[in-house]
């Protein structure tokens, strides 16, 4: 014959719901912060190749203005490129203004220079920017990214 236990009685295990709970939130909370450290890591890895991405954009749009204008020279352009006179120069000042337009309109970061260059028949077309590392430290550390073409006229 079985006896069933009086349900007065206290039971043996009283509160370790609570621990195993408590054990469950930390877990996830650990798991939670993994998964937000993985998401900030894509999202400046995806700023990275956009800002790529961009560069090699204006640095072919920069070659096609060459191969489109091949009677002026290109050479010498540089961040200081003013409009003038010449489709050269209008072309010059115009593809800095892309790379030196703001983040959100499609430029490159801030401090972005782009530069043309001719050595005989081969122009040189530049694009460099600096790029935060991004690795835990105070944010001081940076990597020079340099983009180049060279384009034969």
């Amino acid at each position: 014959m079985h006896t069933l236990a009086p349900k007065n009685r206290p039971s043996m295990q009283q509160g370790i719901t609570l621990i195993e709970i408590l054990f469950t939130i930390f877990l996830m909370s650990i798991g939670l912060l993994g998964l937000s450290a993985v998401q900030l890591k894509t999202m400046n890895h995806v700023t990275s190749s956009h800002f790529k991405t961009e560069a090699n954009y204006y640095l072919q749009d920069m070659a096609e203005r060459i191969r489109a204008n091949q009677a002026e020279s290109y050479n010498g352009i540089d961040n200081n490129t003013s409009a003038g006179a010449t489709l050269a120069s209008q072309d010059g000042a115009q593809w800095i203004g892309l790379i030196e337009q703001a983040e959100a309109d499609g430029g490159l970061p801030a401090g972005a220079t782009g530069t043309v260059d001719l050595a005989g028949s081969i122009y040189t077309i530049t694009i460099s920017w600096d790029e935060v590392k991004r690795d835990g430290g105070d944010g001081s550390a940076k990597d020079t990214i340099t983009f180049t073409l060279k384009v034969r006229v």
